[in-house]
């Protein structure tokens, strides 16, 4: 479902439980602002993610929701994404996370909204 934010339609946020965390991962500027530098763009992170990796997931999951942690508490969601019984329910999350992102913040198979006029040079 998408809903609008300043004109703007946006996917509705995803949730992930890490451990016994819950995570609402917010498909927003502030995200890819905050992943671009980190991986070079967000298409070698959504790679690195699909590949399984557990530190690409957790730093997609902190910069999606806008949460910061310790060093020791990276660590810890870590070993959960690696490790934990919903490793594969984080990980497709995330992906589509990263796939919303990819498109514009919206819902994957979302067209945005577009005036009826748009493009027309008569009108």
């Amino acid at each position: 479902m998408t809903k609008t934010k300043g004109g703007v339609l946006t996917a509705a946020p995803l949730t992930v439980t890490i451990g016994d965390e819950r995570f609402d991962l917010i498909p927003n500027l502030r995200a890819v602002k905050a992943l671009t530098p980190v991986f070079d763009g967000l298409l070698p992170a959504f790679t690195r993610v699909r590949n399984i990796d557990p530190d690409t997931t957790v730093a997609v999951v902190l910069a999606a929701s806008g949460v910061t942690k310790s060093a020791e508490e990276i660590e810890a969601l870590t070993e959960a994404v690696w490790s934990g019984p919903n490793r594969v329910e984080i990980r497709t999350a995330v992906v589509n996370y990263l796939g919303q992102l990819l498109n514009g913040g919206h819902a994957i198979g979302s067209e945005p909204a577009v005036s009826e006029t748009a493009g027309n040079a008569d009108a």
